[in-house]
């Protein structure tokens, strides 16, 4: 576009309100065409700037037929339907068959069980990790989810060593080896790049210890694998589109296997209700629950939470189909989307989370109970913008 397009007028008439050809601005018929392309990135939250692209015309035209052409003509040709957060959009969405619904697997009160709230808005997109931003701090939820603001500081060490980990796991995952993660050498020093070397060990042993887990180890040549694919269902009553996307989903013999993985710092999860220690859980008992997740055989179906410590590792099997699993799944999700869904005002709630928040930079009531607390005896310091957040104290262990 930018080596060989011509400057043009908009193709809408504002006044009319409708659409017009783009007409070729004047000037500009016989202007001559660049000799250097660049882009450049600026961040407007820290004020760096980046090149991306810097090639000439020719260089531009070659690209664009490796790269970009194909793109373009499957994105013309194709007509599949892909159901995901752009469902929110489509006027067509409560009738597609491509969206997996509620209403076809017996939920008559919706997927969620809430009834319609009483401020009616336009339809909405749920995930786990905006119950998650909601239930730290209704701000937090709009400032991160909804308007996408992002701070400057570094993540929790915790944060980014799951991130790696992940990362490694969902390449090795990608390649489908008949023993699944079993007998692979370690990876490369390059794939904890960032990480403090104590944090880095720990990455390293993790991935190790997942190798005993590996739910593609032996896995027959047939079934079928999804790495970090999208689940998408939509619930009529509430006019909401739910999505969530599983580390590992897979077949066997009949059932779908819906695998979560998480990294912890101290001993893995013992005791009380894993729902309620990990909430995406309770989604994902709500997702099995439609579409082709929930024709699979439910006596082989099931969701696998893998928690991943640097000197041990555990499986826990939820069965999506137990009626006490689905009651408590339900009261777990409501619990933070019934507020949600009469949310109006997204009032700052300052509390514990607020020391690792993303928003903290935009949050004058957050940076206020920080520095009260730092104040107190045995206070922790108030993070300067752009310094990295320290780990916040949880009493159970810390996910990545």
């Amino acid at each position: 576009m930018t080596a060989f397009g011509r400057a043009c007028r908009p193709g809408y008439d504002r006044e009319r309100d409708r659409p017009e050809p783009y007409t070729v601005v004047d000037p500009h018929r016989s202007a001559p065409g660049p000799s250097r392309i660049r882009v450049i990135d600026f961040g407007c939250g820290d004020g760096t700037a980046r090149t991306t692209v810097d090639c000439t015309p020719a260089e531009a035209a070659r690209d664009f037929g490796r790269y970009t052409e194909p793109v373009l003509t499957r994105m013309l040709d194709g007509s599949e339907r892909r159901p995901g957060r752009s469902c929110v959009e489509c006027s067509g969405a409560g009738r597609c068959s491509a969206l997996p619904s509620s209403a076809g697997h017996g939920e008559q009160a919706g997927l969620i069980g809430l009834p319609l709230p009483v401020r009616v808005r336009t339809r909405r997109s749920l995930s786990a990790s905006d119950l998650r931003a909601y239930a730290d701090c209704p701000a937090k939820y709009h400032l991160t989810r909804e308007l996408k603001l992002r701070s400057v500081r570094p993540e929790n060490p915790a944060v980014r060593r799951g991130r790696a980990v992940d990362a490694v796991l969902n390449e090795q995952h990608e390649t489908r080896r008949p023993r699944g993660c079993r007998g692979l050498a370690a990876p490369d020093e390059s794939a904890w790049s960032g990480l403090p070397p104590e944090i880095a060990l720990a990455a390293a042993a993790m991935v190790e210890r997942h190798a005993a887990l590996c739910p593609l180890d032996r896995l027959a040549p047939e079934e079928e694998v999804r790495v970090q694919a999208q689940v998408t269902a939509y619930d009529p009553v509430l006019d909401l589109v739910l999505v969530a996307k599983p580390d590992l989903l897979h077949t066997r013999r009949g059932g779908w296997v819906w695998r979560e993985t998480k990294t912890v710092g101290r001993r893995p999860y013992e005791g009380g209700s894993v729902l309620v220690h990990h909430p995406q859980l309770a989604l994902a008992v709500l997702l099995m629950r439609t579409g082709e997740l929930a024709d699979g055989d439910r006596r082989r179906s099931r969701i696998e939470l893998e928690l991943l410590g640097s000197e041990s590792a555990r499986r826990l099997e939820i069965d999506p189909w137990q009626p006490s699993v689905l009651a408590s799944a339900r009261d777990i999700v409501r619990r933070t989307a019934g507020p949600w869904l009469e949310e109006t005002v997204y009032r700052a709630v300052p509390g514990r989370p607020c020391r690792d928040c993303e928003a903290l930079d935009w949050c004058r009531e957050g940076r206020e109970h920080l520095a009260a607390d730092s104040r107190r005896p045995g206070g922790a310091p108030v993070p300067p913008p752009g310094a990295a957040p320290a780990a916040c104290g949880a009493s159970r262990p810390a996910a990545g």
